[in-house]
């Protein structure tokens, strides 16, 4: 079922408010000169080479012309395996509120922690953004007659990444999905940077490990910083 989804405080949350290639502060200037500066930087640095390449699939009518331009091309420039895609193409995921948001990337941290090994008393801080969103997208939430039960395992993430990367392929922009880690909340895949409106800076919360599982987590309060990611 395509449904439109019009967000006005959408929530998303990064662990390095910081993209890692400085030419994304200007993603928001001439398409040409962007993939200059891409090339450029690419002669030292293999994620900018990685990510010069796949702006080059983004049609200039479809790129985020909006504020905080590296917050939302990154995972799009920059793709990893996730929930809806195998690696092969990237997905921006925004959340339907800071509770959503804060347990789906709370669950990525821990899983991070554990591999490291890291010690009871770690601290982690992540970055809370307000995403507004308007686009057309395919709703796949449970309870919908799109609804695919095997896109939900938490565990196994291969019929979910084929239905992505199926989805993506007939055009859809996006999806809009039950939240696996909070039931009672969404979140929307995105294939496309133009889904979304304008971003903005909000709160930074700072979680406790305690060896095994997040302790606490608490609101730091907005973070003004001023950071290279501000287009």
């Amino acid at each position: 079922m395509i449904s439109n989804l019009r967000w006005e405080h959408g929530h998303r949350f990064v662990p390095n408010p910081s993209p890692p290639i400085d030419a994304y502060s200007k993603l928001v200037d001439d398409p040409t000169e962007l993939n200059l500066l891409l090339e450029i930087e690419a002669i030292t640095n293999p994620l900018a080479q990685e990510a010069a390449g796949n702006l080059r699939l983004i049609p200039s009518s479809r790129r985020y012309q909006g504020p905080l331009p590296g917050l939302i091309m990154l995972p799009l420039l920059l793709p990893r395996p996730s929930r809806f895609s195998d690696g092969s193409f990237g997905v921006l995921y925004v959340a339907d509120s800071i509770e959503t948001a804060l347990q789906e990337s709370a669950y990525h941290a821990a899983e991070r922690l554990r591999a490291m090994g890291a010690k009871a008393g770690t601290r982690t801080r992540l970055y809370g953004y307000v995403i507004r969103a308007d686009c057309n997208v395919l709703d796949v939430r449970r309870g919908t007659s799109s609804a695919n039960e095997d896109i939900y395992d938490s565990e196994c993430l291969r019929a979910a990444q084929e239905f992505g990367r199926k989805i993506r392929d007939l055009g859809y922009n996006g999806l809009h999905a039950t939240s696996v880690r909070r039931e009672c909340g969404t979140c929307a895949a995105f294939f496309w940077p133009d889904a979304v409106r304008s971003a903005d800076e909000a709160n930074r919360w700072l979680l406790l490990w305690n060896g095994e599982a997040f302790k606490e987590m608490g609101e730091e309060g907005p973070d003004r910083s001023g950071t290279p990611m501000r287009g």
